[in-house]
């Protein structure tokens, strides 16, 4: 399996240039070398958002997947122009800060990565001439960036790329465990105490998440709703796979922001619909397309129902999607006990947090916490979650099966906060309005 390295320049014209002395050099070491170019820059002129105009990149590089998976197979180093890299240095200037453009880059690579199976670039060769560019601020904030003048030898540059890079252990926080719950992944882990963090902000609010525990114990739900989003886990290292991260949230919340898809209220919807619609389903899955009566569609719904629900394979194909406000603590509730495909906005303190009345002993400390957390994020606004606590709330979008729906209207919820009650309520009703004859043939 060879290596995906990027070339990007000031021009295609230079990138061109470079990749051809490269290759020339490459090859006259006996290495085997391709090469990938990618249309970039393809978003409707008037797009303003650099996550949805990057996204129409993402989409170029994804349709030569193919291609540059077979080149990777069959040689030693494939050369890419029109990388994430060039996407990246194209957008660098509507980003006021280096946080901002490190945030970018983060979602874009794991959007690329993960969202798009796309192979990551082992290096980054940038080419620039002068002092100050969005080519420098890119090669200022990327750990596999190689900055070279149009002048550099070809040597010098392949010799720079083929030292060994410097690694760095990973670490982790709660939110990465939140966004493998995301992915359908059960991760075992386990909240570090504070002096794994250098940052004093996050060191207090994890010192007063001690001082509850010490008062009502690990396992309180005080405890659970206190813990910052950004506490350090230890987790299995070897079984973590590669995460999505912001990238679901970011895309979600930028395109709520800027096309208004997303209303800010509980919504309830199904798949099918009602229950004519999962009468025409059920009848097309038994080899008939005859249109049902009801005493009909009666009949039919009790044979589907017979038997074993766990063993029903209709109930984990057939949806249903909620949207709605939930705290990151009712979140992890509901992801422990069920599949759930989720998106989420981008965690906010104008979001709000659950209610956190608590017993006189510690009701001081958990308002406290709260308040400190809220006002610690609200001015470092390019933070995003790390700061806030599992009790903060933000809109969820998430998809379930109708098994864990059938699962949830016959045996009730019985944790996670007031919004996972007002989650069941909004869940059980609509199930009841849309589908009674199921509901009432279930209970039976």
């Amino acid at each position: 399996m060879g290596y995906l390295i990027s070339i990007t320049a000031s021009s295609r014209k230079q990138a061109e240039k470079t990749l051809s002395e490269l290759t020339g050099v490459l090859k006259k070491q006996g290495k085997k070398v391709s090469k990938v170019r990618v249309a970039t820059n393809l978003a409707p002129p008037n797009t303003k958002s650099p996550y949805i105009s990057s996204s129409f990149d993402i989409n170029a590089r994804y349709s030569h997947l193919p291609s540059i998976a077979e080149k990777l197979k069959n040689n030693d180093i494939v050369f890419i122009i029109g990388s994430m890299a060039e996407t990246v240095i194209r957008e660098a200037d509507k980003f006021k800060t280096k946080d901002e453009l490190t945030y970018f880059i983060k979602w874009l690579n794991e959007t690329e990565t993960v969202s798009y199976g796309l192979p990551e670039t082992k290096a980054d060769i940038i080419i620039s001439d002068t002092q100050k560019d969005s080519l420098h601020k890119y090669a200022s904030v990327s750990k596999k960036a190689y900055l070279f003048s149009s002048i550099q030898k070809p040597q010098k540059i392949i010799g720079s790329i083929n030292k060994p890079a410097k690694t760095s252990k990973p670490k982790h926080v709660l939110y990465d465990v939140i966004l493998l719950r995301a992915m359908g992944k059960k991760v075992k882990y386990k909240v570090l105490g504070p002096e794994q963090t250098t940052d004093k902000k996050l060191k207090e609010l994890m010192h007063g998440n001690e001082l509850i525990v010490k008062k009502v114990g690990i396992g309180s739900y005080y405890t659970a709703i206190t813990t910052p989003l950004s506490a350090p886990v230890q987790m299995d290292i070897m079984k973590v796979p590669k995460m999505h991260k912001s990238s679901v949230a970011k895309v979600v919340a930028t395109t709520t922001r800027e096309q208004a898809l997303l209303e800010r209220s509980n919504q309830v919807s199904f798949w099918p619909r009602n229950e004519i619609e999962l009468a025409g389903e059920l009848n097309r899955q038994y080899g008939s397309n005859t249109v049902l009566n009801l005493n009909q569609r009666l009949r039919l719904f009790e044979t589907w129902l017979a038997g074993d629900y766990s063993q029903n394979l209709l109930l984990k194909i057939f949806e249903v999607r909620y949207s709605g406000y939930l705290s990151f603590y009712d979140y992890m509730y509901l992801s422990e006990k069920f599949e759930l495909r989720c998106f989420w906005t981008e965690p906010s303190v104008y979001d709000g947090f659950i209610d956190c009345s608590a017993p006189s002993s510690i009701e001081n400390l958990v308002q406290d916490l709260f308040d400190t957390s809220t006002a610690v994020a609200g001015v470092e606004p390019n933070s995003s979650h790390k700061y806030l606590l599992l009790g903060h709330k933000t809109y969820f979008s998430f998809i379930m099966s109708w098994q864990d729906l059938f699962n949830i209207y016959l045996n009730g919820l019985k944790g996670g906060s007031e919004l996972t009650k007002e989650f069941t309520n909004n869940l059980i009703d609509s199930f009841m309005e849309k589908f009674p004859t199921i509901t009432e043939t279930i209970k039976k």
